[in-house]
């Protein structure tokens, strides 16, 4: 019996020495190969540790690259907490601006912006995660408070959501938010037609919800 226990506690402190090597070689590596070691959880499905290397990244380096990665794989994980967190790093970062213009598409002769697409993925994740009024306000923002209406802003990116969701309640709210915007003075015609049929087709939508 004392054979056997020393062999265990032999085993078992061999399998903690390894445990801490690997730690230690896990941490060497994120910080001199952070790019390997982001790519190499991703491959291996491990996504929320991916995130936190890109994360680690990104506090390291101050590179807009990282956030990105760490925001977009946070929303491909529903990870709504990491895509508000490492979202706003991105879009308040310096570089947001011209890591925007590489990232800009146009499909079928419409322009896809990155900005907007990453503005509505935090609005989305503030309303997953139960804050409706700040998720509203932050669409509100990166519209440039009810000035412009681009297609496929933040605010339709949310509204979509909610009607997914079927929250008629949220969805009233980004309506009555529509309506001040059209109210104003929209300098594009385009913008303004846009604008009036997504506030006829929610109307329509809340009508038949409410009926």
């Amino acid at each position: 019996m004392r054979i056997d226990r020393v062999i265990i506690r032999a085993a078992l402190s061999t399998l903690g020495a390894i445990a801490v090597l690997l730690i230690l070689m896990l941490s060497t590596l994120s910080i001199a190969f952070p790019q390997t070691m982001i790519k190499l959880s991703y491959d291996m499905g491990m996504d929320k540790l991916s995130v936190q290397f890109a994360a680690r990244a990104y506090e390291t380096s101050g590179k807009a690259y990282y956030a990105a990665y760490a925001t977009e794989v946070a929303i491909g994980a529903d990870d709504y907490a990491s895509v508000e967190t490492y979202g706003e790093k991105l879009v308040n970062d310096d570089e947001f601006g011209d890591y925007c213009k590489e990232r800009d598409v146009v499909v079928d002769e419409q322009e896809i912006s990155y900005a907007q697409y990453i503005y509505g993925e935090i609005c989305v994740a503030k309303y997953r995660l139960g804050n409706t009024q700040q998720a509203v306000q932050s669409a509100w923002g990166y519209i440039g408070d009810g000035t412009s209406f681009v297609k496929n802003n933040a605010m339709v990116a949310l509204l979509l959501e909610m009607l997914g969701q079927k929250d008629v309640a949220a969805v009233q709210t980004v309506l009555g938010k529509m309506n001040e915007i059209q109210q104003s003075a929209l300098a594009d015609d385009a913008q303004r037609a846009y604008l009036s049929q997504l506030i006829s087709a929610t109307q329509n939508w809340t009508t038949d919800k409410n009926s």
